[in-house]
């Protein structure tokens, strides 16, 4: 599900805040040296989320935020602002020679860069999906 976050209401903050969890805690946002990624450039979507890109002709700009039980994928379009909310246990990543980013049957594929930046953060997010994966698989244990 996306959202439009153009002009941000109680109701949607709390939708997302349900899919995806709370903005991490200062402490462990200093920790990580920030949650937040670069603007990347949007090079294909499927279907279903390509309504939300820019004609051909301009491109889209995205960027990625780390939450407590997922990541919070914006897609800026124009004048208007949605967000992709992404559990982890849905959230797979591949980081070939692009990143592109799969959850329940749609994804977004990014445009290359040329620096290593992306990749970082990309490694970020798998560390933080790991920890947050090994801590319900404990928890289930019990």
């Amino acid at each position: 599900m996306v959202f439009n976050t153009t002009l941000r209401t109680k109701k949607t903050s709390k939708a997302i805040d349900e899919i995806v969890g709370k903005t991490l805690p200062l402490l462990k946002i200093w920790k990580l040296g920030g949650t937040g990624s670069r603007r990347m450039i949007i090079e294909q979507a499927s279907p279903n989320l390509s309504v939300y890109l820019n004609p051909d002709h301009y491109p889209t700009y995205s960027s990625i935020e780390i939450r407590q039980k997922g990541i919070l994928v914006h897609i800026n379009q124009a004048y208007r602002t949605f967000a992709w909310p992404i559990p982890y246990y849905q959230l797979a990543l591949y980081n070939s020679n692009a990143i592109s980013i799969h959850a329940s049957g749609d994804f977004i594929k990014y445009r290359q860069s040329t620096d290593n930046v992306h990749f970082k953060f990309v490694k970020k997010v798998l560390a933080e999906k790991a920890s947050y994966l090994a801590g319900i698989s404990a928890f289930l244990e019990k």
